[in-house]
């Protein structure tokens, strides 16, 4: 329970009102008006990188979803709830149908979305899920949704205090990218002056008879801290390991390419367990990081079966040619791409303590539990 007072969304609005997207997904050009989709909006960011487009005309009819920047974006349809507080690069962006637009002029959006990431208010919102196809949230509802409200200078602390590990988040997540950026520069640098090219079976071990697949039910009556990776990422954990080092996994079915035609592919360390939708690999003469650096650069639409379920199978794979470094040059850029795994590695993990310490300071901020000047101290020891 929170010790502030709590109020339902619809005080907080402007003029009582919420706006959702009307504007339908256009198309991939580069022209047109921007617009934030459902899928664009994860972890609290929205993903600028590949927008889709309407006609000019098209979102001017739509005037009272554009975007001024500083507006709270909420998901309505399929992943229910996702928010993300609008930057002002996004000034004159339209959304998509199934995105919300929230306005206040009592709260800030910053603070609307704390509110939206506290496992109270999922919960209340989940209540209000319909799911006879798939779930939807309608905006009588969103409404309806009761959130905490202290006053303004405890709200602007709480918000400083948490902003500070996202800022760190953030910090981190740029240098991974820049890394990723220099090491595949590097790279094809490398194999501009010397290289050849190799079937993958050639420089990869599969260890794909060591998968087991767990159904959700299994993952249920087996708790634990080791993360259950699919086709595409984490979902899940369990209570003990298949691998315990560091791994490439290749999508085998469901999702295995993305929208530029490579392989949808995962570099982790670590205990881990593995189920039967991904390939499991390691370097053979190469390292296992370098493996992934000349995976992550190639094509692979050309090897995917199935007519209803994309799938890649374990012969396509090992036949897909990869470009690798003569062996003058090998050592060397080996090396720079271990060092900077590492370094990304070590940012992941720091990434991964931030946000343990955000989480777990979250519900006792915005409950009133914890006082600000005892969170800093714990924000202190991270930052």
């Amino acid at each position: 329970m929170s010790i502030w007072p709590m109020q339902p969304l619809v005080n907080l609005l402007e003029n009582g009102q919420v706006s959702y997207g009307v504007v339908q997904p256009g198309n991939d050009s580069t022209s047109g008006i921007p617009i934030v989709r459902v899928k664009d909006i994860r972890a609290g960011l929205v993903d600028t990188s590949a927008p889709m487009r309407v006609d000019e005309d098209i979102a001017n009819r739509h005037s009272r979803t554009t975007l001024s920047g500083g507006e709270l974006l909420l998901t309505l349809v399929g992943t229910v709830g996702e928010v993300a507080v609008v930057p002002q690069a996004l000034r004159g962006w339209n959304v998509a149908r199934a995105v919300a637009v929230i306005r206040s002029s009592q709260v800030s959006s910053r603070w609307l979305q704390l509110c939206f990431e506290t496992d109270s208010v999922r919960a209340e919102l989940d209540s209000f899920l319909n799911t006879t196809v798939q779930s939807t949230l309608n905006l009588s509802d969103l409404k309806k949704i009761q959130v905490p409200v202290p006053p303004e200078a405890e709200r602007a602390a709480i918000a400083e205090v948490l902003g500070a590990l996202d800022d760190k988040i953030a910090i981190n997540t740029k240098l991974i990218t820049l890394l990723e950026s220099h090491t595949s520069l590097e790279y094809t640098a490398v194999i501009a002056e010397a290289s050849h090219v190799t079937r993958l079976e050639e420089v990869a071990h599969f260890h794909n008879r060591k998968r087991i697949p767990l159904s959700a039910p299994e993952r249920d009556v087996r708790p634990g801290l080791v993360p259950y990776y699919g086709a595409s990422g984490i979902f899940g954990t369990v209570d003990e390991a298949l691998f315990d080092e560091p791994l490439v996994l290749v999508g085998e079915d469901g999702s295995v390419v993305k929208d530029d035609g490579t392989a949808v592919l995962q570099y982790i360390w670590g205990p881990s367990w593995v189920n039967n939708h991904a390939h499991v690999l390691t370097g053979a003469g190469i390292s296992t990081e370098l493996l992934y650096v000349a995976i992550k650069r190639e094509q692979v639409t050309m090897l995917v079966t199935g007519a209803v379920q994309p799938k890649i199978n374990m012969g396509n794979l090992k036949r897909l040619q990869l470009t690798i470094p003569n062996a003058e040059s090998l050592g060397k850029i080996e090396a720079l791409v271990n060092a900077e795994t590492a370094s990304k590695r070590g940012l992941f993990e720091e990434n991964r303590t931030l946000a343990a310490t955000r989480d777990a300071l979250l519900p006792q901020l915005m409950s009133g539990k914890l006082r600000v000047r005892d969170a800093e101290t714990a924000v202190e020891a991270v930052v």
